[in-house]
């Protein structure tokens, strides 16, 4: 879902690249490194494992805040970002619980709708990276990109 979102709101050229910081890790980390061509071994993934203590500081816009995805463009050597959310829907296959039949089904309903992503993603800011300033230096032990853009008191 994240990645179609991606590329149809946050495209990038084929010469530039994507850097993909995870404020909540998930299965979606899986899928957007791959798709995003965005690996570690390539520079392009860091994770921050935010506790519940960090995310009971988001305010509230940013309270379901799981991914940054910044982009750069080679041309400017300027990155962009934007912090998305992801909107799950409780509403299906409740009757099957948390079992592997309950992912499956959840699994089959979101592929019905893949077209869609953005009834499930959800844009929570856009911003640009001061100059001089890359992704990993928002990666680094110590840093809290959510403070850094407002989105954490």
């Amino acid at each position: 879902m994240m990645v179609n979102y991606l590329k149809k709101s946050f495209a990038v050229k084929p010469e530039d690249s994507y850097f993909v910081q995870s404020v909540q890790p998930w299965c979606k980390e899986d899928a957007l490194m791959t798709l995003l061509n965005a690996t570690p071994g390539k520079g392009g993934y860091s994770a921050l494992y935010s506790t519940e203590a960090d995310r009971a500081l988001w305010k509230p816009e940013a309270k379901d805040a799981a991914t940054i995805v910044y982009r750069e463009d080679k041309s400017s050597k300027t990155w962009d970002g934007v912090v998305l959310g992801f909107k799950w829907s409780d509403s299906v296959c409740k009757e099957y619980g948390k079992s592997m039949i309950g992912k499956l089904c959840m699994d089959m309903w979101y592929l019905e709708k893949l077209d869609k992503p953005e009834e499930f993603v959800r844009e929570i800011r856009r911003f640009e990276l001061p100059a001089g300033q890359t992704p990993k230096d928002w990666a680094r032990p110590g840093v809290d990109p959510m403070q850094k853009l407002g989105l954490s008191e």
